[in-house]
């Protein structure tokens, strides 16, 4: 069908214009007034876009996506405008406002006239409208009284239609509010181009309109309380806590992971950041009442019992409790799974991941480890024993079945909550983990995709002074591209099933990875990945003629012996370093710290008190970690933290100058161009699966190369105002943070901000005087005035989210948080062993009851314009 494509724009000398149609390049002609325009033969769907041709052939394309051509009615004619680079585009068409925000702009259709208009905005206010006025009766003579009323068409995108004359028309938008006050979009009049017959006008923005700015609220699954949990939250107290969201104009609900993280059946299962699958979910969230005919609702009453007294999560008891019970429920639906189409359709549709999923669910109860290789001949994955296993005949059929039956449920109820947050107005953030577990089903089924034996982790910061260590593998990323990141691409389309929004978890593993070698523990002894490992000649060259072995191995004296092991430090000295005084070293069986671990393991200074034991270890783990520089196959790398090693102190001040700038141009400049085009290969295929607003974890040791990158992509980055990611400053202001972010007064890693206003005093007397402008010393104890004076300033910034853990809200009722502030931390990062227990006090009815508190928060959300 003949259409005709109008563009306006002011090209220089040589430049020339051409749309890419579907496969077609078509050229446009120019005419006065800088508009060109092409008549095409073009199918109904297609897509196109335009492109700008240099004199010296090279071609600059629009920004953004390709366009649709219209399906019906047909037009005669188009006209566009052309797409300058625009940080924000991304965002502002994402599932945020196409699936979750829509809910609040219901779909109007009107009788269509000769021209339509149709622009893309989301930072109207429902209630609000949209109304094109210009020249002619038609667009009421300037008039927005008069004016033509858009309608969403559907949200975020808005539209109508009028019969215009066919001379060229000005026009420009105003947005009207609920009381009447309109605003007028900026920049000069919008023209039209001397037309005949139907025309689809598309613009991209009402200039100048502030961009949407939403609040939302984070809480972990397993915190939500009601009348139906079970010891933990569950998938479906979600729909009653964004009820409760959607009342209180909280947009947004952030989550911690919810995949299955299931490996010893112990407390370590609470972990949520460490997926044995990245497709499963988690036994944990499913909601036993909601299995229609389970026959199951007596032992569900009694399994209740003390679980849900208790102020926070026994993870193990409700877990184990709610194994039982879903092991009874799939005794008495079981032979109903037949004849049930919805359950045979899950199977069929997920099986990719589902089948070596419940074979190895199966497998690891069955050997009682989820240690691979201790599986015998199932060590190694074999699609073939998969299929063996899910026969009828099986004797296995029945296990794997009964994890089918409850990822079936899992799934089901999540879904259910999502669309139901969805058809509030409410999305659901979801939380990405930048890791797997080692022994999870996606390494045991696609071991070529992971470097098996390395251990991913972080570098220190003021949170773990000796960095982390996750122990995931880290990703075989020239593997994964063989594919096109299938792996990631899969992971991400399951995800936006019941998310709109996510974070990516640690988004700088994407550009680069701190690696722990398998003989460390601690994050310090870590390495980026990729890197440029140092030459020993660029080592001596930076610090002169030295032993560089030597400064790879630990050294210390009996001096340090003395302070770190007080009374025992003979004993240990004697048992477990030989050489001189001032040159100890660990002998060989403990001379790295997963030796000593495992030494400690097996009964090593049995005869301590236990207390003492676990200092001499500690004492013993800093020892091995005490080194200058790390060897890799390919060279060295400086150790983080440098400075604070005995090898450091033993340099001259001219070494240590030098070995300075040379662990400072390693660590911030060496590698930049190399980890650029990592996160510009890796980013760009993943971000692009979905649909979905992506937000990245970039907290930490940040390159200047990332947050370029991220605004390039659109992804939202992390602002929170303990954590400053400029260099010198005390503060990150809210004030300061760009619109493509998301602030925070707090994390899940961090402490609570009542925590923190009482532990921190130098920062929060700082803020105190400098940012609060109040005279003499802070109060000791965060009163819920205070509170309500700190949050305001997250919602006060220009970030498009502002996020404020549920627990933060709370402290701005005194007689509604809890007394006891430490009960509200959710995890330490710095404690390798910190059970994941945090509990919402009070059930979600309660919480929607607590009116006094709901007004309050409610008038901080409107007062911030969010």
């Amino acid at each position: 069908m003949l259409i005709t494509f109008h563009l306006q724009y002011a090209a220089a000398f040589g430049q020339t214009m051409t749309i890419a149609i579907d496969d077609d390049t078509v050229e446009m002609t120019w005419s006065a007034g800088d508009w060109w325009h092409a008549t095409a033969d073009v199918a109904p769907g297609g897509r196109y876009r335009y492109r700008l041709a240099q004199r010296d052939g090279a071609a600059l394309e629009e920004d953004g996506p390709s366009r649709s051509l219209p399906t019906a009615p047909w037009p005669m004619a188009i006209v566009d405008r052309w797409r300058a680079p625009d940080e924000r585009r991304r965002s502002r068409t994402s599932a945020l406002f196409t699936r979750s925000l829509a809910s609040l702009y219901p779909t109007e259709t009107e009788a269509g006239g000769r021209v339509t208009f149709r622009v893309l905005e989301p930072a109207v206010r429902p209630g609000s409208r949209i109304v094109v006025v210009g020249e002619g009766a038609a667009l009421g003579n300037w008039d927005p009284a008069e004016g033509l009323t858009l309608h969403s068409a559907p949200y975020p995108w808005w539209e109508a239609s009028a019969d215009l004359p066919p001379d060229a028309t000005a026009y420009k938008y105003v947005v009207v509010d609920t009381g009447g006050a309109t605003y007028w979009e900026s920049g000069p009049d919008r023209l039209l181009p001397p037309a005949t017959g139907s025309a689809v006008v598309t613009d991209d923005e009402v200039r100048g309109l502030p961009g949407w700015r939403g609040a939302g609220v984070a809480v972990p699954v397993f915190a939500l309380r009601s009348d139906r949990s079970l010891g933990s939250g569950q998938f479906t107290d979600i729909a009653p806590f964004a009820e409760w969201a959607a009342a209180n104009h909280l947009r947004v609900i952030q989550l911690l992971p919810v995949n299955d993280t299931v490996l010893a059946h112990a407390w370590q299962d609470s972990y949520p950041y460490n997926p044995v699958s990245v497709q499963a979910l988690h036994p944990l969230y499913i909601d036993l009442e909601a299995i229609e005919g389970a026959g199951i609702a007596d032992a569900i009453a009694a399994a209740r019992e003390g679980l849900e007294d208790l102020e926070a999560i026994d993870y193990v008891a409700a877990m184990d409790r709610k194994w039982g019970l879903l092991r009874a429920a799939y005794l008495n639906l079981g032979p109903e799974l037949d004849g049930d189409d919805e359950f045979a359709a899950f199977v069929d549709d997920e099986w990719e991941w589902l089948g070596p999923y419940s074979a190895w669910a199966t497998l690891r109860d069955r050997h009682g480890s989820a240690d691979t290789t201790n599986w015998g001949v199932d060590a190694v994955f074999d699609p073939e024993r998969i299929d063996a296993m899910a026969d009828p005949g099986s004797d296995d059929y029945e296990d794997l079945r009964f994890h089918w039956f409850v990822q079936f449920h899992l799934r089901r109820q999540l879904i259910a909550a999502a669309d139901h947050a969805r058809s509030l107005g409410v999305a659901l953030k979801g939380d990405l983990p930048i890791g797997v577990a080692p022994q999870s089903v996606d390494v045991w089924t696609q071991p070529e995709l992971f470097h098996v034996g390395a251990q991913t982790g972080a570098p220190p910061d003021a949170f773990a002074v000796r960095g982390q260590n996750w122990k995931f593998p880290t990703y075989n990323w020239d593997r994964m591209a063989e594919d096109g990141y299938r792996w990631w691409r899969d992971r991400f389309t399951a995800l936006a099933e019941y998310v709109d929004v996510y974070r990516i978890d640690h988004v700088l593993g994407f550009f680069r990875i701190w690696e722990v070698p398998p003989e460390s523990d601690d994050g310090l002894l870590g390495h980026f990945r990729p890197s440029l490992p140092l030459s020993a000649d660029e080592v001596r060259a930076a610090i002169g003629t030295v032993d560089i072995d030597d400064l790879t191995r630990p050294v210390t004296t009996a001096a340090h012996l003395e302070r770190v092991f007080g009374r025992h430090h003979e004993t240990i000295r004697r048992a477990l370093f030989s050489a001189g005084e001032d040159d100890l070293r660990l002998v060989p069986g403990v001379a790295t710290q997963r030796l000593i671990l495992r030494a400690f393991d097996h009964g090593l200074l049995s005869d301590l008190a236990e207390a003492e034991r676990a200092g001499v270890c500690r004492g013993l783990l800093d020892i091995a970690g005490d080194v200058l520089l790390l060897r890799d196959e390919s060279g060295f790398s400086p150790r983080i933290s440098w400075q604070d090693t005995e090898h450091y102190r033993r340099l001259s001040p001219e070494q240590q100058r030098g070995f300075d700038a040379m662990a400072i141009d390693f660590f911030h400049h060496r590698h930049s161009a190399q980890w650029e085009a990592q996160g510009r290969t890796t980013l760009p295929v993943i971000v692009d699966a979905t649909d979905l607003l992506t937000c990245g974890e970039d907290l930490g040791m940040v390159p200047e190369l990332v947050p370029q990158v991220m605004r390039e992509l659109g992804l939202l980055s992390l602002e929170i105002e303990r954590m400053p990611k400029r260099l010198g400053a005390w503060i990150a202001d809210p004030a300061e943070a760009p619109y493509l972010s998301v602030v925070s007064p707090s994390t899940h890693d961090t402490t609570t901000l009542r925590m923190w206003w009482r532990d921190e005093e130098e920062a929060t007397q700082r803020l105190w005087n400098e940012a609060l402008g109040r005279d003499g010393e802070r109060p000791t104890v965060l009163s819920g005035e205070l509170a309500e004076t700190l949050i305001r300033r997250q919602l006060a910034s220009e970030a498009m989210l502002c996020i404020i853990p549920l627990t933060d809200l709370f402290a701005i009722d005194e007689a509604l948080r809890r007394s006891d502030a430490d009960a509200e931390r959710i995890n330490d990062p710095a404690d390798r062993h910190n059970k994941w227990r945090y509990r919402m006090h009070l059930t979600i009815d309660a919480l929607a009851s607590a009116e006094g508190f709901n007004r309050r928060l409610r008038r901080l959300i409107a007062e911030s314009g969010r």
